[in-house]
């Protein structure tokens, strides 16, 4: 009796150990898909953000914003080219790679769906997509991205001048860049990019696809389906302006992270963003 009682024991105690280990594992991978969706944030920050956001569209006069080709055509060309500033402890900028060529072959004076056009829409990027919760598509669509420009307050401020947009202004704005030196709220302290489960378009596609300002009427803004967020467990990934990469909770004050997506809105400096 007292030998089965001392099997029992340790089964029960194999069993507690088995379920403390796999809770660590899980624990470790949900850490290390955020810690690489951070790693792809950065690796466009640095890439792209030295001299300020670029335009958030490939501006062509003729055509519509969500016509035009995206704002990650040029930030991809230099990525894959090498020619990015490197992550900081990084010896040099990353080797041109196979999507050099298909970036190459863009037509930039098209829009975005036009033939010329179509094997560049096709082709998965993986720094555009999340690791921890990876965006698929039916066959034959174009691809798409998790990670969009935030334009500031309010659904039309993308389309708006910095000067008419204001203080709602953000990183990026369909048809103007956003030099370094016009952020006066801090470059640590002002998102250029977010990741976003919600109404995803294809990375080649200006317009909302890939640049978008903040919907005050609909909260809470994080989480899973909201506007931003929703693929990492109580918060989400953010690319701030001066090419780092920061968890913010779900729980973060909506004032502050409305302060976070301007770039002149006159808020305090060294806001923390994470639980």
């Amino acid at each position: 009796m007292s030998r089965l009682i001392g099997v029992v024991i340790l089964i029960v105690l194999l069993l507690v150990v088995a379920g403390i280990f796999i809770a660590k594992l899980m624990d470790f991978r949900v850490e290390a898909d955020r810690v690489r969706c951070q790693d792809n944030l950065r690796h466009i920050g640095f890439g792209t953000f030295h001299a300020g956001m670029p335009e958030g569209t490939i501006v062509n006069a003729a055509l519509s914003p969500e016509e035009r080709l995206s704002w990650y055509v040029g930030a991809l060309g230099d990525l894959e080219q090498g020619a990015s500033k490197p992550a900081p402890g990084a010896k040099k900028a990353a080797r041109p790679t196979a999507l050099s060529d298909i970036i190459a072959s863009i037509d930039r004076k098209a829009p975005w769906d036009a033939p010329a056009n179509a094997r560049a829409a096709h082709t998965r990027v993986a720094t555009l997509l999340c690791p921890a919760n990876l965006a698929t598509w039916p066959e034959g669509q174009p691809a798409l991205t998790q990670y969009v420009g935030t334009a500031g307050i309010g659904l039309d401020v993308a389309g708006l001048s910095r000067d008419q947009a204001g203080k709602r202004a953000g990183a990026f704005r369909y048809d103007e860049p956003t030099p370094l030196d016009v952020i006066t709220d801090g470059q640590s302290n002002t998102i250029a990019v977010a990741e976003t489960n919600r109404e995803l378009g294809p990375w080649i596609r200006g317009g909302p696809s890939t640049v978008r300002g903040l919907d005050l009427n609909v909260t809470p803004y994080l989480g899973r389906g909201r506007q931003f967020a929703g693929l990492h467990l109580k918060g989400g990934n953010f690319g701030f302006c001066d090419g780092s990469a920061r968890f913010i909770a779900e729980t973060i004050d909506p004032a502050v992270f409305r302060a976070l997506l301007t770039i002149a809105g006159g808020e305090k400096d060294d806001i923390d963003t994470a639980e």
